[in-house]
């Protein structure tokens, strides 16, 4: 049973799904999922981003630039 109030996460999570599999293609869907998963960390009142991720997640940041 999937409830209304995942509906919204699940369209954005399928929207991060790349149209083709190119090296682009894959750094935008990258940089998709990072900014989802901020964005439900930021929404959780539980859980929060470990320090030392941040660095990781970053890192497809800098490879989508180059």
């Amino acid at each position: 049973m999937i409830y209304k109030g995942n509906l919204g996460f699940i369209r954005k999570f399928l929207a991060t799904y790349p149209e083709e599999v190119t090296v682009e293609k894959l750094l935008i869907s990258a940089e998709k999922l990072k900014e989802l998963f901020f964005e439900t960390i930021e929404q959780n009142n539980i859980l929060t981003i470990d320090e030392e991720l941040i660095p990781l997640l970053n890192y497809i940041e800098k490879r989508n630039t180059s």
